[in-house]
């Protein structure tokens, strides 16, 4: 009885897996000056060069970012600072 519990309690947990694939991706990167400096708060814009969408976020104060929930697609990345 045990071992077709387990079995049971397999199929469910592979069945969970392959349910929660996803295709979208995402884009992430990290944004600096010329100098190597991290560029806080610059506006990152990801534009879909076939349905020209896009999709803006900022980077963190260590210039971190990411655009995530992307169509598969092919992108232009865009940055803009003040001062830049």
């Amino acid at each position: 009885m045990r071992v077709v519990y387990q079995a049971v309690l397999f199929g469910w947990l592979t069945g969970a897996v392959s349910v929660a694939q996803e295709s979208r991706g995402g884009i992430l990167g990290r944004i600096t000056d010329p100098s190597g400096a991290a560029v806080a708060q610059a506006k990152i814009t990801a534009t879909n060069l076939a349905t020209n969408t896009q999709v803006s976020n900022r980077s963190n104060a260590e210039g971190n970012y990411e655009i995530p929930y992307l169509l598969p697609g092919a992108y232009c990345v865009a940055a803009e600072s003040a001062g830049f």
